[in-house]
């Protein structure tokens, strides 16, 4: 009997508590001689969660490797792995989605150190199931929320941070601590201050903020022209400002649980409570847990609070968003390099006196972190789009005219030809149908005394004739399609009705029109202006726009045109 053609699969978490990769390797080569099995490949993932199958690489080489074996007619047929919750510690219908993967690449059979386990016996299929659900991913969940308890109650009694990145201006003191199951690990013990001119930035900061003189650009604008370095390296921008003016680590105070992060268990009513797995969202700030006194505070409570107050009103101050911005991601800074951002703007006219809104792109660089990245550049969002639609619509619509008329006109008649023809066919057969359904459930009707088979019948008889109203109205239309005596004029409603909506793209009266030509039409533009100084203040006007397109687009825009110039 020809060996047993297998891999091995190691994995070992850092909560877990059994043995490690090299003991689950030692193992399967030990046993491997005894079952008649020849190992080929070894697979292992140190330090990832048996949970997160999509996050261990080896697990996913596994199964590419099967696979490709499978494809090369030498299949693996086995994998020898400790336990089932080293293959998979997520529940059973996560874990059968990569055991189906497994089978149809010819994988049948499982050996773990209790027993061998065939995937294509509905017992050990079923075996798999109720372990995977009520052991190997109970496990997780029980972890889960015993770690929850552990930090809640270090942050609700001890004030303790409970991770998180370090504010700035801060230093963690760490401290070494020995767990449960012996293993020594450091953790933080307390924030400390940082350097004095950490402290000091901070601290200009809020005042600079309180006096509503500066606001969040003009913060990180001043910081970066000070040459101040940002907390994360780089430059500093508006973001950054104000996660500062909103932490309230900076008045001495720990805060946990601005955030949900748990697979399985979050913080409900200050409790640890089960909630549904999604992405990590902010709870409420009632669920926020609050430890005064926790370190050295950097600025007072009243100043906070007035900062929070100028947060508060220049946001509800902030203009409405009226998106649908059809070049969005594709807008380059030519001085800088950054994103234009597309942005609305209320406006009052003065002819009617009514708010209306007007549209542009902005960049980035400037508006983040200021005159340090860049200086201001703004274009009318919905101009420049009618621009580069002038530019492109025209050549392309005489390039392309005929060969859309052919195009229409073969679908045309495609339709109303044997496609229709059969459709016809197929009505008309419905309709004699249902209305043979009609006559004979009318006749029932008429003979029967029971009170409920005549409501039956009556529900039966108008269900049917609506049916039949329906297919004879589908038939009127198909008849009438193949009734036309001239193709030729369809043709050309149809090519005027596309040409029109792409008139109106160029306009900007059709939003998504306008998304859809250029978004299959332009790769990139890269926006340049020309900068002048006024007095104080630097004016920037727009220079010119280059316009990248793809190749195919490009032939067109250049077939008998000689040069175009895509900048105007």
């Amino acid at each position: 009997m020809p060996p047993i053609r297998a891999v091995t699969y190691g994995r070992k978490s850092d909560e877990d508590d059994g043995a490690s990769i090299e003991q689950q390797q030692t193992w399967a080569r030990e046993t491997a001689p005894r079952d008649g099995v020849v190992i080929l490949r070894e697979f292992k993932d140190q330090s990832v969660a048996g949970w997160n199958n999509a996050k261990r690489t080896d697990y996913h080489r596994m199964l590419v490797y099967c696979q490709e074996q499978a494809r090369l007619g030498n299949p693996i047929e086995a994998i020898l792995a400790w336990h089932t919750n080293r293959l998979s510690r997520a529940d059973s219908i996560e874990t059968n989605h990569y055991l189906h993967e497994f089978r149809e690449a010819g994988v049948f059979r499982i050996r773990t150190r209790e027993r061998w386990y065939d995937l294509r016996r509905k017992e050990d299929r079923a075996l798999l199931n109720l372990e995977q659900d009520f052991t190997n991913q109970q496990y997780v969940v029980n972890l889960s929320a015993d770690s929850l308890r552990g930090r809640l109650k270090v942050a609700r009694d001890e004030g303790r941070r409970c991770g998180g990145p370090v504010p700035y201006a801060y230093r963690a003191e760490k401290e070494e601590v020995t767990s449960k199951h012996s293993r020594k690990y450091t953790r933080t013990k307390r924030l400390i201050l940082g350097p004095d001119a950490e402290v000091a930035v901070v601290r200009w900061i809020f005042d600079a903020y309180a006096t509503g003189e500066k606001g969040l650009r003009q913060i990180a604008e001043a910081l970066n022209l000070r040459g101040v370095p940002a907390p994360a390296g780089g430059l500093w921008n508006h973001q950054t400002i104000r996660r500062i003016l909103q932490d309230e680590a900076y008045l001495g105070r720990n805060v946990w649980n601005r955030q949900q992060r748990g697979r399985f268990f979050g913080i409900v009513g200050l409790q640890v409570s089960e909630i549904q797995p999604g992405k990590k969202k902010r709870t409420a700030a009632a669920e926020w847990i609050r430890k005064d006194g926790t370190h050295d505070p950097i600025i007072s409570e009243d100043i906070f609070q007035r900062c929070a107050a100028v947060l508060a009103r220049r946001s509800k101050a902030r203009n409405p968003g009226k998106g649908d911005f059809p070049l969005s991601g594709r807008y380059r800074c030519g001085h800088c390099g950054s994103a234009m951002t597309g942005r609305t703007f209320p406006k009052v006219s003065r002819r009617t006196g009514e708010k209306v809104f007007y549209r542009r792109y902005e960049c980035a660089g400037y508006m983040t972190s200021g005159k340090a990245k860049c200086h201001f550049g703004c274009i009318d969002a919905d101009r420049l789009a009618a621009a580069i639609l002038d530019k492109l619509l025209p050549p392309w619509l005489d390039e392309n005219a005929e060969e859309l008329r052919v195009e229409i006109l073969r679908q045309d008649r495609k339709e109303a030809g044997e496609g229709d023809l059969a459709r016809v066919e197929q009505l008309k057969k419905k309709v004699d149908r249902l209305e043979a359904d009609i006559v004979r459930a009318t006749g029932e009707l008429v003979e029967t005394d029971s009170r409920t088979q005549t409501a039956r019948l009556r529900a039966v008889i108008k269900e049917k004739a609506k049916a039949q109203e329906a297919a004879q109205e589908e038939l009127r239309t198909l008849e009438g399609r193949r009734a036309i005596d001239d193709p030729e004029k369809g043709v050309d409603a149809a090519l005027d009705m596309l040409l029109g909506r792409l008139r109106k793209a160029r306009d900007g009266g059709d939003r998504k029109a306008q998304k859809a030509v250029l978004h299959e039409a332009v790769t990139r533009i890269e926006v340049d202006f020309n900068r002048e100084q006024r007095g104080q203040r630097m004016r920037s006007t727009f220079a010119r726009a280059l316009v990248w397109v793809p190749p195919d687009v490009w032939a067109v825009l250049t077939s008998g045109m000689g040069s175009v110039n895509t900048g105007s």
